[in-house]
């Protein structure tokens, strides 16, 4: 069996497996329950196997269920068979079908699907039911339309992303003189009195922030500043296949904690935009920095693990399997600090945690949002 899940969705498989039970194990791996248990993941119920993500990318490959497994298999040969009881995530991408009974599976165990296209934009999810939490997004509405309440919880996301941006470029020994922008913006945002103006401030500091992060770019990848829809350069390319990935995961967080993915306090509200998602990734976008800054720098991506087509730069299909394998292990299984545990816990854990607070907030229990802090430890 491959290192994850995203492995054995994206066809990097071994062709001789052995049985395991009512599914299928690989011979690289003495378990299945065995390899999920030291993720360390906290989703799952106590003492069983985590929970983790199908990244399914083979185009014209199909997902169907067999008893209790997820196989994947493409024209009559079978690619990987997945116990469905280990799955929580599924994400399509491109042209890959999904049969009846499988489609089924998901929604009758809220089983998340998010399909986007072959380079990660995306096109929509699969949901199963309405919501059984009326009283907590009455709540949630309720905050939304207080501008006082609204505008402490969006104060609180962008004064924690910006210290994260402060202190990440702080490991990097950045020249405090590069800082100074960001830093008033810092404080700046602190002292704002209005969304629409606290909005602006991080937009600036983001600005700054990238003008600082692109001197840690090799040259030869052409970084020179943010860009997107379409990306124009390898660096943002990953950038934003990876700020796609974590608000994916994030939205998944809001929907089970039962707040509205659609009603956010920093990001307006904008038809079909899962604002609150954005709203709590914006403190952990460095991660997602830290990872592609590593990659580059080490040089395990270069222009030719990309193509460019459409007016912009992707990764080849080659090189979204690699980038898929390593993000699932280095951001979405990476331990982080969260004020409210006394140990690191996973991201995925940070974000529902995260939402967590939101939903105690908006119903009276908690009065300021508490951002993680990243990186201040590591200085």
């Amino acid at each position: 069996m491959p290192d994850s899940w995203a492995a054995v969705a994206t066809g990097c498989y071994d062709t001789t497996p052995t049985g395991h039970g009512r599914c299928v194990c690989w011979p690289t791996s003495p378990s299945i329950a065995a390899w999920a248990s030291k993720r360390g993941w906290e989703w799952a119920p106590a003492g069983g196997p985590t929970l983790t993500v199908l990244y399914l990318t083979e185009q014209g490959s199909r997902l169907s269920r067999d008893g209790h497994c997820l196989v994947v298999s493409r024209e009559g040969e079978v690619m990987a068979r997945v116990p469905a009881g280990l799955v929580e995530q599924v994400v399509v991408f491109g042209n890959i079908s999904i049969t009846t009974p499988a489609l089924t599976y998901l929604l009758r165990h809220g089983v998340d699907c998010v399909f986007l296209s072959q380079d990660g934009h995306y096109f929509g999810r699969l949901v199963s039911g309405a919501s059984r939490f009326g009283l907590l997004r009455q709540a949630q509405y309720r905050a939304l339309s207080d501008e006082g309440l609204r505008l402490q919880v969006a104060r609180g996301i962008v004064c924690g992303k910006l210290d994260n941006y402060l202190h990440y470029l702080a490991l990097w020994n950045a020249d405090p003189a590069d800082l100074t922008v960001l830093r008033e913006m810092r404080t700046r945002a602190a002292e704002s009195l209005d969304v629409a103006t606290l909005r602006g401030l991080e937009g600036l500091a983001t600005a700054a922030y990238f003008a600082v992060l692109r001197s840690l770019v090799p040259r030869y990848l052409a970084f020179l500043r943010r860009n997107k829809r379409p990306p124009k350069d390898p660096v943002n390319s990953m950038l934003s296949l990876g700020y796609t990935l974590l608000a994916y995961v994030c939205w998944s967080a809001v929907e089970q904690v039962g707040l509205d993915v659609f009603g956010g306090f920093l990001h307006a509200t904008v038809y079909s935009r899962p604002s609150l998602a954005l709203d709590l990734i914006e403190e952990l976008r460095t991660l997602v920095d830290d990872f592609v800054l590593q990659a580059v720098r080490q040089g395990e991506y270069g222009w030719p693990d990309f193509q460019v087509r459409d007016g912009g730069v992707f990764l080849s299909d080659e090189a979204r399997k690699r980038y898929l394998r390593a993000f699932q292990e280095r951001v979405l299984e990476r331990q982080i600090p969260h004020p409210s545990q006394h140990a690191p816990v996973a991201v995925r854990r940070a974000l529902e945690l995260q939402a967590r607070q939101v939903a105690d907030i908006v119903l009276g229990r908690e009065r300021a949002y508490r951002a993680i802090a990243l990186w201040a430890s590591r200085r």
